[in-house]
């Protein structure tokens, strides 16, 4: 599964619900489609109703709503790999 298939709310909660198993000091890492914050010359194509892609903002918001650290380790256009570790690390 994909987070880009997750609205906010079940994003929001997925990653609560990581934070809430990670070990002291473990890190949760994922690649995803983003909204992007430009215009994107080949965007990754999407599927309306199916694809709910949300900002990197938004969700490094989520990441550290849930007690984690985020680092955003590569965004380019509309996708980004982000590391969000839990205390500790």
């Amino acid at each position: 599964m994909s987070n880009h298939h997750l609205d906010a709310d079940a994003k929001a909660s997925l990653f609560a619900r990581v934070a809430g198993v990670l070990v002291s000091a473990g890190r949760f890492v994922f690649a995803d489609v983003v909204v992007p914050t430009v215009l994107v010359e080949a965007p990754v194509p999407l599927e309306p109703g199916v694809d709910l892609p949300s900002t990197l903002h938004d969700q490094r918001a989520w990441l550290r709503a849930a007690g984690l650290s985020p680092t955003v380790v590569h965004a380019k256009d509309d996708l980004a790999v982000v590391a969000a570790d839990a205390p500790g690390r």
